[in-house]
Order: C-alpha cells, then sequence, then structure tokens
C-alpha cells in the first residue's frame, strides 16, 4: 500500500499515478508552504520554465517524481498567450481581447516544475458562467486550447474538466501533525446482475431484489465519517484513517443509470459525450466539444426538478439528451441528501404485511426449500427478513 502524494511517471500502473490521486484533496497532497507563503491545488502562479521565460499557470497538485524520494513538485495547468496561438486560431477579435484583459488560453495538458521556478501568486479570472468579474484581476480566460485528430481547436472555458478541489471539501487534518495519515480509495462495483440473478440459486446463493438506496445507505453512513476521518491504533501505534470515494464502476446499463443517461442503445446513450447513433464510428465526431461535463449536466438536472410540469420536464430532458425519469443521478443526490437510518423494528413492521402462501405451517428456508427458485422476490424477502433481524 502507498500513502503518499501522486507519482508522476510515464507509464500509470497504481493508482497513485492517476490524475485524480494526483489532484484530489482526498487522496494526495494539494499544498504547501514556501516561505511562509502557503501554494495550494487550484491557485493561479506565475513561474520561471526552462527558457528562464515569466509564464502564468494552475497549480492542480503537489507530486513526486518517486515514491522512494521526497522531493516534491507542482502539477500545473499550462497557458499560452495570444502570440503562441496557431495561425488559424489567430483573430483579430481574439487579440484585442488580449490587449484589454491580458487573457491568456488555457490547455488541458498537466506538466511539472520544480518549488524552486515559482516567482509569486497571481490572480485570473475565469470567464465562464459561474464567476462574476471580480474588482481586480491581472489576467482572463475565455477559452480552453486542445487538440482533436491532429488539430489544435478551442471551446468554450465552461466546457473544463473543473479540478478535484473546486468540488471536494478538503479533509480533516490529523489533530496531531506528527501522527501518520493513512489515505484509502474506494472504488464501488454496482451491478444489478439483471436476468442472470437466478444463476446464484444454483450455486448455493440467495437472489433478492432490494432497492438501492437501502443498499447504499450504510456505505454512504460509513463514507462520510471516514471522509472526515477518525484515529484508529495500528500495530501498536495511533495513526490518522481517512478515505475517499473515488470512483464507481458498473456494467453499461447500470453505469448510464447513474450518470441520468439514457440506456446505451437509445439514439444519444452515450454517458460521455452527445454522439447519436448514426456517428457513433465517425472519428471526426468532436467529443471535447460535445461532451457531459458533470457541472453543466447538474444544471440541468436540476432545471428539469424545478420544471413546473412534465410536459416542460421531457422537453429539457429531451433537449440535452436525459433520461427524465432520474431527474437527479443517482449517487450526486445519495450523497447530496443526508439518508435517514432505518432501525430494526421498520424492518419488522414491513415484514409482517407480506402474503405468504397459506399452506405453509412456518417461513422455509430460502437455500433449501425446493420450490424457492421459482418464487418472488418478495416472498424470497420474507425468508430472508429473520436472518436480518437475527
Amino acid at each position: 500500500m502507498y500513502f503518499g502524494p501522486g507519482v508522476e511517471k510515464e507509464e500509470r500502473t497504481e493508482l497513485w499515478h492517476g490524475n485524480l490521486w494526483k489532484e484530489s484533496p482526498l487522496f494526495g497532497e494539494i499544498l504547501i508552504v514556501i516561505n511562509n507563503i502557503t501554494f495550494k491545488a487550484g491557485d493561479w502562479i506565475e513561474y520561471r520554465d526552462q527558457c528562464t521565460l515569466n509564464r502564468i499557470s494552475r497549480i492542480t497538485g503537489i507530486v513526486t517524481t518517486n515514491k522512494f524520494i521526497p522531493d516534491q513538485f507542482f502539477r500545473i495547468q499550462l497557458t499560452r498567450t495570444f502570440h503562441e496561438l496557431p495561425g488559424t486560431l489567430k483573430s483579430n477579435e481574439r487579440y484585442q481581447r488580449s490587449q484589454l484583459y491580458n487573457e491568456l488560453w488555457l490547455e488541458e495538458s498537466r506538466n511539472t516544475i520544480s518549488i524552486q521556478d515559482i516567482i509569486r501568486n497571481t490572480s485570473v479570472w475565469i470567464k465562464d458562467d459561474d464567476t462574476l468579474q471580480p474588482s481586480t484581476f491581472e489576467f482572463s480566460i475565455q477559452e480552453i486550447l486542445y487538440t482533436f485528430n491532429g488539430r489544435q481547436k478551442v471551446h468554450h472555458i465552461s466546457l473544463r474538466h473543473k479540478l478535484p478541489v473546486e468540488s471536494i471539501i478538503t479533509p480533516q487534518l490529523p489533530p496531531d501533525q506528527n501522527k501518520k495519515h493513512f489515505k484509502f480509495f474506494i472504488d464501488l462495483y454496482f451491478d444489478d446482475f439483471g436476468a442472470f440473478n437466478k444463476a446464484y440459486h444454483k450455486l448455493g446463493g440467495l437472489y433478492i431484489q432490494i432497492e438501492f438506496k437501502d443498499v447504499i445507505e450504510e456505505f454512504i453512513s460509513d463514507m462520510k465519517e471516514l471522509q472526515a476521518g477518525i484515529p484508529m491504533i495500528m500495530k501498536n501505534e495511533q495513526v490518522w484513517v481517512s478515505a475517499g470515494f473515488g470512483m464507481s464502476t458498473a456494467d453499461l446499463p447500470q453505469g448510464n443509470d447513474m450518470a441520468g443517461v439514457k440506456r446505451h442503445n437509445a439514439e444519444y446513450g452515450c454517458r460521455t459525450c452527445k454522439v447519436p447513433q448514426n456517428q457513433l464510428s465517425d472519428t471526426d465526431f468532436d467529443i471535447f466539444q460535445n461532451g457531459r461535463f458533470h457541472h453543466l449536466t447538474s444544471r440541468i438536472f436540476d432545471e428539469i426538478k424545478s420544471a413546473k410540469n412534465i410536459l416542460t420536464k421531457r422537453n429539457i430532458a429531451q433537449e440535452h439528451r436525459l433520461c427524465l425519469r432520474l431527474a437527479r443521478r443517482l449517487f450526486d443526490h445519495l450523497f447530496n441528501h443526508e439518508l435517514e437510518k432505518l432501525r430494526l423494528d421498520a424492518f419488522h413492521s414491513a415484514w409482517i404485511t407480506f402474503e405468504i402462501p397459506r399452506n405453509w405451517k412456518c417461513i422455509q428456508n430460502p437455500i433449501t426449500h425446493l420450490d424457492s427458485y421459482w418464487m418472488s422476490d418478495s416472498l424470497r424477502l420474507v425468508m430472508i427478513i429473520p436472518f436480518i433481524l437475527a
């Protein structure tokens, strides 16, 4: 196991080689203090590059190049000036903006610089729909530069992948800074098995259909506690343990349900972009320009939820190629709204209302009963509830 900052490597074979570990406050390192000045992920800085030119970039995380060597580096998101744009993108309008607002162009690519190369903090106005014009700023950014099919193109800054630090609350640090801090990456796998649920009976298992929110409730409760951090004893030493919900793995249909997108065989069934069925194999379809960005999709779901009638909801969902019946994405809803914990008496009060065959003298065994293979989900639940209550 490894619990340090993200490791910058060309060949990524471990979780700590990935972008999420390097840039998320739940796993990697996101701040460093230099000469009593704190630099953290999300800050804009001026630094000196290898050609001794002063450049502007954004810190995305603190990384190392070798987990056995403590030397740390800034992981940064690069920018370009108007004069560094390709000729096809240089226009009079962009030139005027660069003169009036000191406009720069953001790149999606990342790079690393030594902490000795940093000069100072600076201020940049990201001109998207979420950010009002600040009273003072040194530079502004309105467009992102990206490469598609070998050509450099630009799109609006709202179509950007936000940094994890922009949406994740930084977890609590250990009360004692000298304590070891262990961070765990949690991957939740979700599969409702569908038509294959009967196969588990043959293996001696039991399949019961239960509402997903009931199953996930305890998981969410534990994750909230772990994300805040808890003290634990490990090898006779008290340490600080925290964990983050890093990713969710799911089969294709369940993955679309979690994202709030129509199933994969629908006209717009991709949960990553808005590609229609007839262009699935089209290599010229620009998935960057037509991507489903999390922060933009969240606004659409809020708009659907606040619509006054079903016709308006349907029109909004159809316009943005979303699934109307999922008015809020599954995990967004569960993690942003506190779920009330049910007690055992709630199980019991529901259980006694289930109807059972009149010829049953007692509750049957869910594994050995000869006819249990053909029973309904509710009847199986009748048999398994006593084991849950026990």
